[in-house]
């Protein structure tokens, strides 16, 4: 009788996937890629000395109520399917009845010299309350950028990173792609996508012109211990916590960007509430703690870390978690770095073929059912991007890093790099992956190793496109 739940959400998921992919396919044109551009090569620049930083928010609460995008289980699902808001599309999934906290478009852009001295040349964050972004939207939001910067300012898949903070009591309805759709309820609403291309444009226009001199880039390494815990029985969780402030010569900083390695999930399946969840309770706890004007969630190697509340509320959490980072900072514990150069690059990668991976979900015996469209329509190819700073590094993945494979990837990093002293992982990145793990873990039984997409060499593949960037 086990069975019967995971064979009824597997035939959801397989006519959802047909539906939602005939709807995609009937409003597709050439100007709303789905993919990114495919060139093999490595795309790089730099900017030799830090000038001036900017920022801006913008709301991502939709004028009408859409689905939550996170959890694809039944819990959320509407059956029979049945149309529930305007657009002509048939939905799974349950719209939000109420709103927790108010989600929101971030944006941090770092602008200074390029090759020479009379070029600009940026770096923009873009931190989305979403469960994770895919690579139509990510390639989306950078077309619009370019449209609200001067035609002499370079944006490409290397200095342009849009982050998911994993909240999966975020909205729906930015995706095109029909997978996503179907595996976490996120279906395109055309009209709410058109709503959040202009106000993603006037943050983009409004951190532009609204930078502020900076003389660089406060890096903070941490260990914050003790408020997340492992999901996998024999991995340690990661306890690396990053805070990154642009700040003036007198030290006084503009504002925050941090990682925490939590799944940032408080609200569950059956919560209708649209919020940020946890990520948005830490961020407002930080913010209060540094006393700064805002501070920016941006998520660790999280894949096997769940929050310890402590019998903690959200915001108590966020408090106290924000505490424990300001005290260590006061009392000299983090490893601290003053920043003034930033070179960064990205290069696509080509992964295995998708397998869902029964063995671990412990349903090996539905192998003979399982002949979805889902599989063959996962993309195959995705991109890496790495951020040096002197000899610090950020990669960006995207997808869900179990801690012991950020491991694995940051020795291999450092010792094909001999110039780097730290390599840092930061993740739900510009495309979704699913869950990324060592060969032993995938070959256990877990919701990670259930939960993964592309197969043992997964791993080996996302580790071969960042030693391509500094080899």
């Amino acid at each position: 009788m086990r069975s019967a739940p995971l064979l009824f959400a597997l035939v959801v998921l397989t006519w959802g996937c047909r539906i939602e992919k005939r709807v995609v396919e009937t409003s597709y044109d050439e100007s709303r890629p789905l993919l990114f551009e495919w060139n093999d090569s490595i795309e790089r620049g730099e900017i030799n000395q830090l000038r001036s930083y900017g920022q801006a928010t913008r709301s991502l609460v939709p004028d009408r109520k859409t689905a939550l995008a996170g959890y694809g289980g039944l819990g959320r699902r509407l059956f029979p399917p049945r149309l529930y808001q305007s657009d002509d599309a048939t939905v799974f999934c349950r719209p939000f009845e109420s709103i927790d906290s108010e989600t929101r478009i971030k944006i941090s852009l770092f602008s200074g010299t390029g090759n020479s001295d009379a070029e600009d040349s940026v770096y923009i964050f873009v931190n989305l309350d979403l469960v994770a972004v895919t690579q139509d939207v990510t390639q989306w939001l950078m077309n619009a950028a370019r449209k609200e910067l001067p035609q002499e300012v370079v944006l490409n898949q290397a200095n342009f990173q849009v982050l998911a903070t994993h909240t999966h009591a975020g909205p729906s309805g930015l995706s095109l792609s029909p997978v996503w759709g179907s595996f976490a309820c996120d279906s395109v609403q055309n009209d709410y996508r058109a709503a959040i291309e202009q106000r993603f444009r006037a943050a983009v226009k409004e951190a532009w012109e609204g930078r502020k001199a900076v003389d660089h880039i406060r890096f903070n390494r941490l260990q914050v211990q003790g408020w997340n815990q492992t999901r996998i029985g024999g991995v340690p969780v990661s306890t690396e916590t990053l805070l990154l402030q642009p700040s003036l010569a007198s030290g006084s900083s503009l504002g925050c960007l941090f990682s925490f390695p939590v799944h940032s999930t408080f609200f569950g399946p059956t919560d209708l509430a649209l919020s940020r969840d946890l990520a948005g309770y830490l961020e407002d706890g930080l913010r209060n703690s540094l006393g700064a004007t805002d501070c920016y969630f941006m998520n660790g190697s999280s894949g096997n870390a769940s929050s310890r509340m402590l019998g903690k509320a959200p915001t108590e959490y966020g408090e106290a978690v924000a505490a424990d980072i300001s005290s260590q900072l006061s009392s000299g514990f983090a490893e601290q770095h003053t920043i003034t150069t930033l070179k960064y690059s990205s290069v696509p990668i080509e992964l295995p073929r998708p397998r869902v991976n029964l063995e671990a979900c412990n349903i090996e015996f539905l192998k003979p059912l399982v002949r979805t469209p889902l599989i063959d329509e996962i993309p195959r190819t995705s991109k890496v991007s790495l951020l040096q700073m002197g000899d610090q590094a950020l990669a960006f993945i995207s997808g869900e890093l179990v801690s012991n494979a950020g491991d694995q990837m940051r020795d291999a990093i450092l010792a094909a790099e001999p110039e780097l002293k730290a390599v840092s992982f930061l993740t739900t990145a510009n495309d979704y992956m699913g869950y990324i793990l060592r060969n032993e873990e995938y070959a256990g039984t877990s919701l990670e190793a259930c939960s993964s997409l592309f197969g043992v060499n997964h791993l080996d593949v996302v580790q071969a496109g960042l030693l391509r960037m500094v080899e």
